[in-house]
């Protein structure tokens, strides 16, 4: 099984001239080839140094966190280093893939012309045997990314950690993403050197996981975030707000903090209201949230909307007393404009 294919073609026929030049000198390539990778390898990894001082030196610091219940401490400590070791062992094994393709094909274990096997057995056990530890490295990938979920920053709504779409739509995600590379890492091995011996259900295998990837792990959150969260966004994200800031309120040792609810015990007639000035101004709009409410009831074209965050003014109107309204422009949004509608001429004299 680990002879190499007889030479059918004139593509082997070269191949066998450029082995007889090579294979003599065969170790010291490998040792230059060794050499050379090693010291870009310790380029890279002298600046992580910090990395491993953390998770030598790690402690725990006795506080789980609220998802996956793990101490704290992970991911300070030690998470920056596994996902690096990460990295090396996906680049190890890309390299291990092309170093290995450029051997055998040089050697007749691989060829891309002549009639019968294009691989040998042994070529085709040891190219595809990398594969499968390179996907079952993604499913590793996919486990620390689970991690990785609660040390996100989410610009809208001013969210660290963890929001609802990364814990009910992206972590289940990881979560089967993990286990479908592990089956396919197995398929990719059994198929091609116990089963059938060919690289087709392999091939297969690799696509449904790219496709399970974009649709699980890309299409369904963008679909959960779009349909489910925007519309209630205050809604939905008040737990994981909740959390970011006990988080944050335990990171500067302000969670003994005791809230005292503080129930006033004076009721004021309605006529009182009435006639108190300070009551007329109290807002019953928030700025930060109406801005989609002017958009659906007052974009008139589909090329206009309002700002992410409206503004407050006050106006003295009808009754001759100053009043608070909430004040939004309607502007141009140059994405939503067609390609037609993109000229100099519109630009310039009627979206301006």
């Amino acid at each position: 099984s680990g002879r190499s294919l007889r030479p059918h073609s004139a593509e082997q026929a070269t191949l066998e001239r450029y082995r007889m030049v090579i294979q003599p000198r065969l170790g010291t390539w490998i040792t230059i080839i060794s050499v050379v990778i090693g010291f870009f390898a310790g380029l890279s990894a002298q600046s992580r140094w910090k990395d491993w001082m953390l998770f030598r030196n790690s402690q725990p610091f006795g506080v789980q966190d609220p998802e996956h219940h793990v101490d704290v401490g992970f991911y300070i400590f030690e998470y920056p280093l596994w996902r690096y070791v990460l990295g090396v062992g996906f680049t190890t094994i890309v390299l291990s893939v092309i170093g290995a393709l450029a051997v055998h094909y040089i050697f007749g274990g691989v060829r891309l012309q002549g009639v019968g096997d294009r691989m040998t057995a042994a070529a085709r056990a040891h190219l595809t045997t990398l594969v499968a530890f390179f996907v079952l490295l993604k499913a590793v990938a996919y486990i620390l990314d689970q991690r990785a979920l609660l040390l996100e920053q989410h610009v809208s709504p001013g969210l660290y950690g963890a929001g609802y779409t990364d814990v009910n739509a992206l972590l289940p995600a990881k979560e089967i993403l993990a286990y479908i590379s592990i089956v396919v890492a197995i398929a990719i091995v059994v198929f091609s050197n116990a089963v059938m011996r060919n690289l087709v259900w392999p091939g297969v295998s690799l696509a449904l996981l790219a496709i399970s990837a974009v649709a699980i792990g890309g299409i369904y959150p963008l679909a959960v975030q779009n349909f489910t969260v925007q519309p209630s966004l205050a809604d939905k994200e008040a737990p994981y707000i909740k959390r970011s800031i006990e988080a944050t309120r335990a990171a500067f040792g302000l969670s003994a903090t005791e809230v005292r609810p503080y129930t006033a015990a004076v009721t004021v007639p309605p006529a009182t209201l009435a006639s108190d000035t300070s009551a007329q101004n109290v807002r019953l709009i928030d700025p930060q949230l109406v801005s989609e409410a002017y958009t659906q009831q007052q974009q008139v074209r589909g090329f206009y909307d309002f700002g992410p965050k409206l503004d407050v003014d006050r106006y003295t109107l009808t009754n001759d007393k100053p009043q608070d309204y909430v004040v939004g422009v309607r502007e141009i949004n140059d994405n939503a404009l067609t390609t037609q509608q993109q000229n100099w001429l519109n630009r310039h004299t009627v979206f301006t």
